[in-house]
Formats: structure tokens, sequence, C-alpha cells
């Protein structure tokens, strides 16, 4: 069984990375053309440049899932770096609320991911990039049977 990506995870994508090329171009384009009279707009150009690259160093800790049957692969989607995670060496699977919320109390209800915890790191699956979500957990329950027993 292999994870899919929901559409909205796609486009969210895309969006982000032509705001990104549209800064930088608009970045570029300010500094060749420099006049003093001009600094506001470019200084904040360079703000949002620095707010995106930090925000957008967390696009090469995506992955995909493929789980056989006796293992998860993780596959990190820019590099192509796999790992095999057999199922037991699952410690933990957990569930968690994921909400947001503003200094008025919760924006909405929120939704859960699920957290799945081994020897040295743990694996964050959340139904909002994965539209196959529920599938994928029921599959890694199923085969972590270990943990029920």
């Amino acid at each position: 069984m292999q994870s899919k990506f929901r559409k909205m995870f796609w486009f969210r994508l895309a969006f982000g990375s032509i705001i990104f090329v549209l800064c930088l171009v608009f970045f570029i384009t300010g500094l060749l053309n420099f006049e003093h009279r001009n600094v506001v707009p470019l200084v904040m150009c360079a703000f949002i440049l620095v707010s995106l690259s930090c925000l957008s160093i967390d696009i090469f800790k995506i992955f995909k899932i493929t789980l056989s049957e006796n293992a998860i692969i993780k596959t990190t989607l820019f590099t192509g770096f796999e790992k095999l995670i057999p199922f037991s060496s699952i410690q933990n699977i957990e569930l968690q609320k994921v909400r947001f919320k503003s200094s008025r109390g919760n924006i909405s209800d929120g939704h859960q991911i699920t957290i799945i915890k081994f020897e040295n790191e743990k694996l964050i699956i959340s139904p909002d990039s994965f539209e196959n979500y529920q599938e994928l957990i029921n599959f890694i329950k199923q085969k972590s049977q270990h943990l029920y027993s």
C-alpha cells in the first residue's frame, strides 16, 4: 500500500513556491535598480524571502510511505532517500489532536495526527497530507499487533 498526497497539499506547495520565486525576482530586480527611495519595499521583500527560506527547510522533510508486509518504507520526496522501518520496531502508536488557536480560543475543532514512535525517532502521519490516511493507519495498527497483546 502506498500513501497518496491530497490535492490541496500539492496546491499549497506550488503556491508557496510561486510566492517565493516572485519575491526573489522582485528582490533581485530591486537590488539591480536600487535607489534610496525604494528601501521599504526592498526591506519587506527581503523579510518575506528570509521567512519563506526558513519555512522551506521543511520541504526537504516531506515523505511518502509505502507499506509492505513486514515494514514501513519512508521515502523522502526530494532526495529519494529510503528508510526501512520494521513493524516490530514500533514502540507506541499515539493519536494527538491538533487545534489551531487564537488569543480568544480555538479557531477550529482541529484534526488528529498519528505519531508512531520507534527507538530513536518518531514518524508523524497527518490526514492533512495524506488522502488515504485512515487506510494507512489501519494497516499499520494491524501489522503492529505486538503492541496490543
